[in-house]
């Protein structure tokens, strides 16, 4: 499937799959919204498109309910439930809100994983499946973000066993975002 980004391909086929509760897409109308649309009419997954084509999606329809409720609320308490009903882990959710003013959050995220990397210590490979900062963590000090891990490992071994070309790109593009 191409024509759109391997995170989104990668978010909807862990939520069509029942993998992860929800997912949020924004790709506008064309010809990639008709790729995703058929994929999500094959499966059968509840969806609404708004008008400027943003996609919600849901493993099940109580996912759904679940993401359109907490997209109604506002502010910090949009972002909260938002991140639980795409099943993000409470602590990052929480590291997220504590950090609502830090434009940088999650470019600071990526040069922590660049500096580890180049003092050569490997981050996580599991880190690539997550779309999302995770907890508090420092690569440095041995401190890992173990739910966000556990999570993208969850994420990693299914998409791995089901969709080997998916991981592949998920891996590798990741990998190139840390050179």
């Amino acid at each position: 499937m191409s024509g759109y980004d391997n995170r989104t391909e990668l978010e909807v086929f862990l939520t069509i799959n029942g993998v992860k509760p929800a997912s949020i897409c924004n790709f506008g109308f064309g010809e990639e919204y008709k790729r995703l649309s058929d994929m999500i009419k094959v499966h059968k997954k509840p969806s609404v498109l708004t008008e400027c084509g943003c996609l919600f999606l849901g493993r099940d329809k109580k996912s759904l309910s679940d993401l359109l409720e907490a997209d109604s609320k506002t502010g910090l308490e949009k972002d909260y439930y938002v991140g639980i009903a795409l099943g993000y882990p409470e602590e990052a959710v929480y590291n997220y809100i504590m950090n609502h003013n830090n434009s940088t959050l999650s470019w600071d995220y990526f040069l922590h994983l660049r500096k580890a990397k180049s003092y050569g210590i490997e981050p996580p490979k599991a880190l690539a499946y997550i779309s999302y900062v995770p907890e508090e963590f420092d690569l440095f000090e041995g401190i890992l973000p173990e739910k966000s891990l556990k999570l993208g490992r969850e994420y990693m071994t299914f998409t791995r066993r089901n969709k080997v070309g998916l991981a592949n790109r998920i891996e590798e593009e990741f990998k190139e975002d840390l050179i």
